[in-house]
């Protein structure tokens, strides 16, 4: 998706967007090459603890930046969304969300952010609406 929204409009902004359990891509960035990094994460669906050689040079020209969010935050977000907008969402797929809403005002008009995952477990889905 964002290689598409490049090619159409090169002077898009790519904002890659990690919990902050497990940083791999944030990591590989800082260091500009593939990094292998600790991961505990309720968000599962991105819990990746690595980078591949063939991966990062692609990512590396993609994403113009990668931020992170807090595990509460994307918990937050779940409960948010879930509660509020009456949709369901893995922590994965509240991430982006989790991440525009914590952008300063500036920047938070100008942002897209996708919603993706309903893959959660009910279980994980009760704790999170209950904290």
């Amino acid at each position: 998706m964002g290689s598409t929204l490049k090619a159409i409009k090169p002077e898009v902004k790519i904002i890659a967007v990690e919990p902050e359990g497990c940083p791999a891509l944030h990591a590989s960035l800082r260091a500009d090459k593939p990094m292998q990094v600790e991961c505990e994460t309720i968000c599962d669906g991105v819990a990746v603890p690595y980078i591949t050689d063939e991966m990062f040079p692609l990512l590396r020209d993609l994403v113009d930046d990668c931020v992170l969010v807090s595990e509460s935050s994307v918990g937050d977000m779940v409960r948010r969304l879930a509660l509020g907008n009456k949709m369901v969402v893995e922590p994965s797929g509240a991430l982006a969300v989790a991440a525009a809403v914590q952008a300063d005002g500036h920047s938070r008009n100008c942002r897209v952010a996708i919603v993706t995952g309903g893959s959660i477990d009910p279980e994980k889905l009760i704790r999170l609406l209950q904290a």
